[in-house]
């Protein structure tokens, strides 16, 4: 093991020694951008993830974070008339620890982590001064100059926290301050949620990730790499190439300190002991229990984009990496793509004298949690999800963007899924283009616009009278309307609540497939020349529907959640030539109610919960016989175009 562990050092040292020896590349591009729209009023913050690096750090000056080996993201975006700061934060410190360090050097003062935190655990309440230097001292952020900011991998934890601070405070740091007779932050005191515009997530682990499950020795091996090397560099005349921001955990040089005696000292200091680092807080049990103090702000519009670069193998069921996931990450990657484990149920807080034992409901990290993007689970950068006390789901206000759909503050859009590893994101290692890297940004920003400016214009469901704008299934319901997959029932009429016969489902996708012709009728219960007769004739002779053992196909029984599933399976085998012949592989084991879904439908059900097709109904029930609505089926539907049609080939 210390030889394997030792070979792995040296691949990913020289690695990283020739990503430094790369000067950042140009890219010939140009877009087309108009002013005093958000994205370009209000300044673009981005947030690196775990070990990353800002504009604080000689480093970035090297390699760019943001761009890295694919040019420098942040010169071209201003060269577009975009403002970008890149904040330069403890690359292993908390998402507590770093929010706060955010708002110092946004605000340009010095970092408070509050006096209650720090009590906690064992560290000093003040890091970094960045008075005089602060990134936003000439924009004078307020409420009416407000943020976008954009939290990439570890980024997208940090970017929460400081918003729920920035928005609710924090009533023990406030009451600390007051009972110690000290200044209390104003970042403590909350109230500014309306001093940002967007939250824009990339590839984010909101309910943390399995990597070190996954792959145990990695915890003890990048961070102890990282954090003797980052602190050793702190305390010689190098300090300042890549900074750790671990000041308040005294690594830094005393003034009566010779070199040796530093380097020896932050080279045995117990900073992971302290339970108040990056790694602890990406345990999944740790961070869906993080998720629950972390709630969406009204006014404050949010987007997420997650990816996935692991295929289902065809033999064993596994995801294994594909050619669009950088060399380093695979066999890391692998090791997640194949993991079946339960997580501990419980973890550590605290430090010293008020160190305790949380207790959480276990999580099954099983065929769920096996695709992901190198480094995150594609079910944690999906969207954010917290647990009740019975161990079920309580996901955040969400829903699949539609393009020209009415948006709306206060949910989650979640935008398609991106083809990109977890580093491509922010430019990547070798395995990315400037040019897509670039774009894939000026879209993000263009998205930002567009949630400002969107109306009810193009909103075809305003006449309808059951379909308010604020229901959950609203832009669902727009969606299918637009794309002619559904339409009312009369009267000014959708029906949410209604449930949806064999027949329907079988019309929506036989328009889905744009309503080819051929199958021949043989059911005797479908009846000639009705509406549905073609719709279902097609989906027969496809493979996609059945009928029953007396040769009917019962057009208007209604249709179950699990017999959607299987419909919704034998559609995409049947429409894309790449799911063919492919074996899925995936696990009913996270729901209460798993063995009641019937032998023929566990495979499709199965399938259709791990691609967020089909959610379980207060919480862990998957509810298989249970009649599916107009609402639940127009969600579903839209959900399968955004994610399976355009992107096929990764879910086989």
């Amino acid at each position: 093991m210390k030889k394997n562990r030792k070979s792995l050092a040296l691949i990913i040292c020289l690695a990283l020694m020739l990503s430094l020896l790369v000067f950042p590349v140009s890219a010939a591009s140009s877009v087309d951008k108009g002013a005093g729209t958000p994205s370009k009023d209000y300044p673009m913050v981005f947030i690196h993830g775990y070990l990353g690096w800002g504009e604080y750090d000689v480093l970035d000056k090297i390699l760019p974070h943001m761009g890295m080996t694919t040019g420098d993201t942040a010169t071209w975006l201003e060269s577009q008339g975009y403002n970008v700061v890149k904040p330069a934060l403890g690359p292993m410190c908390s998402a507590w620890d770093r929010a706060c360090e955010l708002y110092a050097e946004l605000t340009g003062t010095r970092t408070d982590y509050g006096i209650a935190h720090s009590k906690k655990y064992g560290h000093e309440r003040y890091g970094r001064d960045y008075t005089g230097r602060g990134l936003l001292e000439d924009y004078k952020w307020s409420a009416t100059n407000k943020l976008n900011l954009f939290g990439h991998s570890f980024g997208g934890a940090t970017e929460r926290t400081f918003v729920d601070i920035l928005s609710d405070g924090r009533k023990e740091e406030v009451e600390a301050a007051k009972a110690a007779g000290e200044t209390v932050s104003p970042f403590f005191e909350g109230g500014k949620s309306d001093w940002v515009y967007s939250v824009t997530m990339l590839v984010a682990p909101s309910n943390g990730s399995d990597f070190c499950e996954a792959n145990p020795f990695m915890r003890e091996f990048i961070t102890g790499l990282v954090h003797y090397l980052s602190s050793a560099l702190e305390v010689t005349d190098f300090k300042g190439i890549y900074d750790p921001h671990l000041d308040h955990f005294h690594v830094y040089k005393e003034e009566n300190e010779t070199l040796m005696q530093g380097v020896i000292r932050v080279l045995t200091s117990d900073f992971m002991d302290h339970h108040d680092n990056a790694l602890d807080d990406l345990w999944v049990d740790r961070a869906t229990w993080m998720n629950k103090e972390l709630q969406l702000q009204p006014n404050i519009y949010y987007q997420l984009y997650y990816g996935c670069t692991t295929d289902i193998g065809q033999a064993i069921g596994d995801n294994i990496p594909n050619d669009r996931q950088w060399l380093l990450f695979r066999p890391m990657s692998a090791n997640m793509g194949k993991l079946d484990t339960t997580t501990k149920g419980s973890f550590l807080d605290g430090y010293g004298d008020t160190l305790t034992t949380i207790n959480v409901p276990a999580q099954r990290l099983g065929r769920e949690w096996q695709p992901n993007d190198g480094m995150v689970n594609m079910v944690s950068g999906y969207c954010p999800f917290r647990l009740d006390d019975k161990g079920n789901r309580i996901y955040d206000k969400h829903t699949s963007y539609v393009e020209g759909m009415a948006c709306e503050p206060g949910q989650w859009y979640i935008m398609p899924m991106q083809n990109m590893d977890h580093i491509g994101f922010a430019g990547g290692f070798f395995n990315e283009n400037p040019d897509n890297v670039h774009q894939f940004y000026v879209r993000a920003l263009d998205q930002i616009d567009k949630f400002g400016s969107s109306s009810d214009a193009g909103c075809p469901s305003k006449s309808l009278k059951d379909v308010s704008g604020n229901a959950w299934y609203h832009e669902e319901v727009d969606y299918v309307l637009t794309n002619g997959l559904m339409a009312g029932t009369g009267g000014s009429a959708f029906s949410p609540n209604s449930k949806l016969s064999r027949a329907m489902i079988a019309q929506i996708l036989y328009a889905m497939a744009g309503k080819p012709s051929g199958g021949a009728s043989r059911f005797s219960d479908v009846v000639k020349g009705s509406w549905y007769e073609a719709a279902v004739n097609w989906c027969a002779a496809n493979g996609i529907v059945a009928g029953f053992d007396d040769g009917t196909f019962r057009p208007n029984d209604d249709v179950t959640r699990e017999q959607l599933a299987t419909i919704l399976m034998g559609y995409t085998v049947a429409c894309h030539d790449n799911a063919r012949n492919r074996q899925i592989h995936w696990s009913l084991d996270t729901f209460s109610d798993c063995s009641s879904v019937s032998g023929w439908a566990q495979n499709a059900v199965a399938w259709a919960a791990g691609k967020h097709l089909i959610a379980g109904r207060g919480g862990m029930v998957i509810d298989p016989g249970a009649t599916a609505t107009r609402a639940e089926v127009a969600q579903i539907i839209t959900s399968y175009c955004m994610e399976i049609v355009n992107n096929p080939s990764v879910y086989y």
